[in-house]
């Protein structure tokens, strides 16, 4: 193959993810929170102050906070926000909302009070009730506050 074949390939390439992807990306971050700096976020739609979505991030990962046109027939939240956490270990977990039009929502990032250290993750699966505690014997109470029979 000669440069230009591989020019005009990665160029198909690249036009071929574009179209797979079907969407316009507005605004990518990647924040990190770490014992020093950890983070927190809430979306908030500025038209009525309302907090649509918050988020503590744990100590040790990184979000990524991705916007994009979403559905356009919906005049209330037509844009789509996307986030993707990647914990310590290397798990992630995915998001999506429909949320306000461009440039009438806030992404907003706050500090936690520093330092604040690691947490093991809790593990995932269902959750089970905990078992009904078993009836102990209590010693009979005398209604007069005697308790020697007397």
């Amino acid at each position: 193959m000669t440069i230009r074949t591989n020019t005009i390939l990665l160029g198909l390439c690249a036009a071929l993810m574009l179209g797979v992807a079907g969407c316009a990306s507005y605004n990518r971050e990647t924040y990190e929170s770490t014992t020093w700096s950890p983070k927190s976020f809430s979306l908030v739609d500025t038209r009525d102050g309302s907090e649509l979505w918050a988020f503590d991030l744990p100590v040790g990962s990184t979000i990524t906070i991705d916007f994009n046109s979403g559905d356009s027939d919906n005049l209330t939240y037509p844009m789509e926000m996307e986030w993707k956490v990647r914990y310590p270990g290397g798990d992630t977990e995915r998001g999506s909302m429909a949320t306000p039009p461009n440039g009438t929502a806030r992404l907003d990032m706050t500090l936690r009070e520093a330092p604040e250290y690691p947490r093991e993750r809790a593990p995932r699966g269902d959750l089970q009730p905990l078992p009904e505690p078993e009836a102990q014997d209590e010693p009979a109470v005398d209604e007069g506050g005697s308790s020697d029979g007397g």
